[in-house]
């Protein structure tokens, strides 16, 4: 996928160009918000996002739930722009989600009120409390008319007149004390006014200084979920921060999202003069103060703590959090403070706001739409039941249970434990009683009373609370993409990327398909540990005890679009058993080995060099030289590692009769039946740096000490991933495009940030379409492989294909399903490997063991690999599960679609015009012969042979014919059967035509390796 992931703070692409960025930056001081308030004769459209109220008056508690928004009594709403730092803003009306048994939430308004200031709130308390009294209290009547005695006491000019005679006598008696009494005075108050002045200085200054950090914590980005979704919008996994300091699990919520019994649970038990105070409470700093203590915060201020991390008990910080708290009452309105709130507010251990814990403790779930990740929280099913009906009692349960949590969430989490439990219970009784004290009116039950405090504590005994448990499906494959998604956000900086990732709030749409992968998972298992028929060796074994096969790794492409359909990294990703490799993932990380498999690679590239499928090139044994110069003798004995002299799977070679072999070793028979020495000959006339450049742009990396002739024989390595993607150009008709696993990327807010567009990607043409064609009708060629694989069609649909599997072998016509196909096994059986396709997928797998342990008992790749890659092969191209493996594999909850997986194309291979079927070779050596039995093969037009072949050389008896037939020739370099001269009996009637290869000085060659 292209680097063009948008990150967190950068401009979105929309007709508006607003920034994202700033938990508040879409609100504004109240006089900006009044001087763009519509006036009350225009149309407000609904639009998804936060509304802000009009009018500065305290909410009323509305008796039931309004069936569609309010109109008339209640503002319009204002559209606000929208901003991915984790404020939410409201999600569709929820009258648009399905919600269970039709019926429709409700959108509860949106409450008024006043935006009172610290000095509003004095002035007012000072107009209560004070008036005029009266001068004579009025007489009160005891029934005879007689007043009422009061004591007597002096007038108040008396008393002062006395005080003041008072005053002076002691001034007169004392003149000298009575000046000091004077200037001191005089000193002190002057004191005063200037400690006052600069206390005011330097409050004002502080109280600026404080009040400017709003904006910076306004604009903090909230830690939220990433969640990972497959092509079809199934959810396989959410992941959040698990390891650093308050992190947890948050999914943001709008304001309209949560119902009113909640606001009113919450409010009563934490900030019951929440809509009236200016953000905080003097009676609770006071205490908090002389005791040193928490306590005494009010919610604007229990938002400012969550907002800045500051949870420090201290004098400073709680001044801090004060001024910060009035300052953030001054400038934003009650209901979004109250919307942060409910979104960072802690609500469990891992529960970070109301909606994870909602999902969480009550298993409630969310309606999105499938397009644009949008959706509608599941806290706003709190008051319904699972038939979808309103319950105001559940209503009243719930929240009373959740608005205790915050106080102390990980005490409190009901899922921790029974004790925790009763906790959270006992907290619920006080929420239900403060309920009760502020007279909480809700709706379908009206004012709280102690019946129904009962009704709902009993109602919350019965409920079950369980641990979250994180949903992860196709583990490796989430993994991985993990690890992309990390390498595109952090650009090169790890930490980054992974702290991104997990906070950022992402919504991926991945490519794989949950139902395909679920029966990749299922087939691994099944092959691997269950007892299956070898028809090779006509024996029904397990695979784990009689080979001693533990692991195996698959990939499935799309082999038009490059997507990734399925990954599977080991059988059991929570296994401890180091021979399965449980979390390790063999299907994409690091690599092995791939034997045989590139062979199909390397005679492709011979194909772009002029050759084609119908060339001969004998398997007779030949040594190559290992850097020695030109005319070094063959070795003596098989230690010698002068030169390089590699061997067939069964430590002959097939190109002699004398061994058993066919005569007719051509391309296609060499490459069906995995002859090393055509393979290594081929490397040859192509060169190794050549090569390496073609696995290179097929996306395979082999290091440079592994650049040598025993590329030939896989003697590098790769993971299943590369060779699923080097395959799919051959399925491609030459066209290698990258495997890919995202199609989509988007935020909680409706914001696309990333789409795959295959027309875009960077292809990479590395085969013609002829030379794709040719090589995929050898692979094709189920005739060809019967040398090696006898009556074993693991490599084919013929279980499937009932025309085909109802002819005689060696007579079969085209099957109604082409596939190819190409197996390989490496040294010591600690690889086999089996990657093939079809017109619509690839797929690669590899099995082994996870800790290199050898195999037992000779698997290769038919045996290992190839069972596994039958029964997905075969699935993914639309064969019901009950009929592959005759029923013996665990078949998907929903049936996997080849269509809906965007897998459309034919069954079969289209022939490019260029690729012509010539009847002018021979059987024996490739070319035409007089006399000779034809063989028809494909060649690209134009470069048909023109000239007559060579004699096969003879095995002459009693002669040492081990690379020199006694005579003057070589029989193992580059094709010259050594019969330049003379064989020391004839010479030849017609030149060679196979080209001289050209042998390059190379570095040491490794100890012989077997592959197949």
């Amino acid at each position: 996928m292209s680097n063009n992931l948008s990150l967190p703070g950068t401009q979105p692409e929309g007709p508006d160009k607003k920034p994202r960025t700033g938990l508040l930056s879409s609100y504004r001081q109240q006089q900006q918000n009044q001087a763009q308030q519509p006036s009350s004769a225009e149309a407000v459209p609904e639009i998804p996002y936060s509304p802000v109220p009009q009018e500065p008056t305290r909410p009323a508690s509305a008796q039931g739930m309004p069936s569609q928004r309010l109109t008339g009594s209640l503002p319009p709403r204002l559209p606000s722009k929208p901003v991915s730092n984790g404020w939410v803003q409201p999600s569709q009306p929820l009258q648009d989600a399905q919600a269970p048994g039709n019926v429709q939430p409700p959108v509860r308004p949106v409450p008024q009120q006043s935006q009172p200031g610290w000095m509003t709130n004095a002035v007012n308390f000072v107009r209560q409390v004070s008036g005029k009294m009266r001068a004579i209290r009025p007489a009160q009547s005891d029934g005879n008319g007689s007043p009422e005695h009061t004591q007597w006491k002096r007038s108040r000019a008396v008393r002062h007149s006395i005080q003041k005679k008072r005053r002076l006598r002691w001034s007169q008696k004392h003149p000298k004390a009575a000046r000091v009494v004077g200037w001191t005075a005089l000193g002190l108050m002057v004191v005063l006014v200037i400690g006052v002045s600069i206390g005011g200085v330097l409050g004002f200054q502080y109280y600026q200084e404080q009040s400017s950090r709003i904006d910076g914590l306004a604009n903090k980005n909230i830690q939220q979920n990433t969640r990972i979704y497959d092509r079809n919008n199934n959810l396989i996994a959410e992941v959040y921060d698990k390891d650093s300091a308050n992190t947890g699990r948050r999914i943001p919520v709008s304001y309209n999202d949560v119902p009113k019994v909640l606001v009113d649970a919450q409010i009563a038990i934490e900030d019951a003069s929440f809509w009236e105070n200016a953000g905080i409470d003097p009676t609770g700093i006071m205490r908090a103060f002389l005791q040193n203590s928490g306590g005494g915060s009010t919610l604007t201020q229990q938002v400012i703590k969550n907002l800045s991390g500051d949870d420090r008990i201290s004098y400073d910080r709680k001044l801090t959090e004060a001024v910060l708290a009035i300052s953030l009452t001054q400038k934003y309105p009650k209901w979004k403070i109250l919307e942060m709130y409910f979104n960072v507010a802690g609500y469990g251990a891992q529960n970070l706001g109301v909606e994870s814990a909602a999902q969480n403790y009550f298993h409630l779930q969310p309606v999105c739409d499938e397009k644009t990740f949008k959706c509608t929280p599941a806290i706003s099913r709190l008051e319904y039941n699972e038939q979808g009906k309103k319950d105001p009692l559940l209503g009243l349960a719930r929240a009373s249970l959740l608005a205790g949590l915050p106080q102390n969430p990980v005490y409190f989490d009901p899922t921790v434990s029974k004790k925790n439990k009763e906790r959270a219970l006992e907290r619920q009784e006080q929420v239900l009683q403060r309920m009760i004290e502020t007279k909480v009116t809700v709706d379908g039950l009206g004012v709280v009373t102690p019946e129904l405090k009962e009704k709902a504590h009993e109602l919350t005994k019965k409920m079950t609370f369980t641990p979250y448990k994180a949903v992860k499906k196709a583990p490796h494959f989430v993994d991985w993409i993990q690890g992309q998604m990390e390498q595109i956000l952090g650009n090169g900086d790890v930490q980054l990327g992974h702290r991104l990732f997990l906070t950022g709030g992402f919504n991926i749409r991945t490519t794989i398909d949950l139902s395909l992968q679920e029966f990749v998972e299922n087939a691994v298992k099944r092959h691997l540990y269950e007892p299956d028929y070898q028809p090779l060796k006509n024996i029904t074994v397990t695979a784990s005890d009689y080979y001693n096969l533990h692991s195996a790794a698959v990939v499935v492409l799309n082999a038009k679009t490059g997507e990734i359909l399925a990954m599977n990294g080991s059988p059991d990703y929570y296994s401890q058993d180091e021979r399965a490799g449980g979390q390790y993932n063999a299907a994409a990380a690091g690599g092995r080995q791939i034997g045989s498999t590139v062979k199909p690679l390397i005679y492709s590239t011979t194909f772009m060099m002029g050759w084609y499928p119908a060339v001969v090139l004998p398997d007779f044994e030949t040594f190559f030289p290992n850097g020695a110069p030109a005319g070094t003798p063959a070795p003596k004995t098989p230690d010698d590692q002068s030169m390089y002299h590699p061997k067939d799977y069964n430590d002959t070679y097939n190109g002699r009769a004398a061994s058993g072999g066919t005569k007719d070793s051509t391309i296609r028979v060499a490459t069906a039946n995995s002859f090393n020495v055509p393979a290594v000959k081929s490397l040859a006339y192509v060169g190794v740096d050549n090569f390496t450049k073609v696995a290179n742009q097929l996306g395979l990396n082999p290091r440079k000490q592994d650049q040598n002739l025993t590329m030939a024989l896989g003697a590098f390595t790769a993971s299943p991933l590369q060779m699923a993607g080097a395959y799919q150009a051959l399925a491609n008709g030459g066209e290698r495009i990258p495997p890919t696993g995202i199609l989509e990327v988007w935020d909680n807010y409706g914001h696309q940030l990333y789409k795959y567009d295959v027309a875009k990607v960077k292809k990479t043409r590395v085969f013609s379409p002829e030379v794709s064609y040719l090589m995929t009708s050898v692979l094709t060629d189920e005739k060809a492989r019967a040398f090696e694989f006898l009556n074993a069609h693991t490599l084919s649909f013929w279980d499937w294909d009932q025309e085909c599997s109802n002819q005689e072998w060696y007579g079969l016509p085209r099957c109604a399903h082409d596939v190819a196909a190409k197996t390989g096994t490496t040294d010591e059986f600690k690889d086999n490997w089996t990657v093939g396709y079809t017109p619509n997928i690839v797929t690669s797998v590899w099995a082994g063991n996870a800790n290199n342990e050898p195999m037992e008992n000779g698997p290769t790749g038919i045996t290992g690999a190839g069972p596994i890659w039958h029964s997905v092969m075969e699935y993914a191209s639309g064969r019901p599960c009950k009929e592959i493996s005759e029923g013996s594999i665990k078949c998907p909850s929903k049936p996997f679609d080849p269509k809906k997986a965007g897998l459309t194309q034919p069954s079969v291979f289209e022939k490019p015009a260029n690729v012509v079927n010539s009847c002018e070779f021979a059987a024996s050596d490739g070319l035409n012969r007089n006399g000779g039995e034809t063989n028809c093969d494909y060649v690209i037009k134009g470069t048909e042979p023109q000239t007559t072949g060579v004699v096969p050389p003879k095995v002459l008896p009693g002669k040492d014919n081990k690379g020199n037939n006694g005579n003057n020739g070589n029989n193992g370099n580059g094709g010259n059967n050594g019969n330049t001269g003379n064989n020391g009996n004839q010479s030849p009637t017609t030149p060679p035509t196979m080209p001289t290869f050209p042998i390059p000085s190379l570095p040491a060659w490794p100890p012989f390796d077997k592959k197949q």
